[in-house]
């Protein structure tokens, strides 16, 4: 058995040669909201300032994404996102936390210094327990290349935020646009830098789509259904070997102390 994370993979993966389609399961990535200890706002949206070095600033829209520092998760178009927003729209107050850390940080620090967004924009490094501070953010963003279905993206909409998100890989399928979240083209700083400007002019859009995308991964990606779904993929193949097959409650004892 092949499993995949998106019916998008699932697609991808019928192109390679010697795949057959009945030997691929697609099982969506899934959480467990519900067992995540989120830090209330007010204390997570001043730890978060505080270590990027900012004072507060009340009506600013703090927006925030995770991830490895990488040129698939398409932090530079984020980065070249603010300066377009900065250069359109001087006057809306946006800051920028990064957090995670990677190969690509050092291309990243010289372009946000090109663009003179020092103020605007900070990168945090790796933070344990990243999604405990979430609520923190106002929005969150994930200018992706190329995804399967990420983690980050499915905790932030639990947390819940606003989320934006590029149309690739699953996570339209995660965050359908305009109902659950906002999708755009991946490479399109002006397209997200766009978004993020409807974010930050409307609050009660952010509200809106926040409790949309909350009520979506806590029905559609659950960890639960992760593990049942893996599970099932290894039942058959244990059928098909003629093998004893091992009760699901086995192996989410398993998962969940791993």
């Amino acid at each position: 058995r092949i499993i995949t994370v998106s019916r998008r993979d699932r697609v991808l993966a019928r192109r390679l040669p010697g795949i057959r389609m009945s030997r691929l399961r697609c099982v969506p990535n899934g959480i467990d909201a519900g067992s995540i200890r989120w830090l209330a706002r007010a204390r997570a949206r001043a730890w978060l300032e505080r270590r990027a070095g900012w004072s507060p600033r009340p009506g600013a829209l703090l927006l925030g994404t995770v991830g490895e520092l990488h040129s698939n998760k398409g932090y530079d178009v984020l980065v070249d996102a603010m300066r377009w927003l900065r250069d359109h729209h001087p006057r809306l107050a946006i800051r920028l936390v990064v957090i995670g850390d990677g190969a690509a940080r050092g291309g990243l620090d010289r372009a946000v210094a090109r663009a003179g967004g020092g103020d605007r924009v900070r990168f945090l490094g790796e933070i344990p327990e990243t999604a405990v501070w979430l609520r923190g953010l106002d929005a969150y963003a994930q200018p992706s290349r190329k995804e399967g279905l990420p983690y980050a993206i499915l905790e932030a909409m639990a947390a819940p935020l606003a989320c934006i998100g590029s149309r690739v890989g699953g996570i339209p399928e995660a965050l359908r646009h305009a109902r659950e979240g906002l999708l755009v083209r991946p490479d399109q700083p002006e397209e997200l830098g766009r978004a993020i400007r409807r974010l930050a002019e409307r609050p009660s859009l952010r509200r809106k789509l926040a409790a949309a995308a909350r009520r979506r991964v806590t029905s559609r990606f659950r960890l639960d259904a992760m593990i049942q779904g893996t599970c099932k993929a290894y039942r058959e193949c244990l059928a098909e070997a003629g093998l004893p097959r091992t009760p699901c409650s086995s192996a989410r004892a398993t998962v969940g102390t791993s």
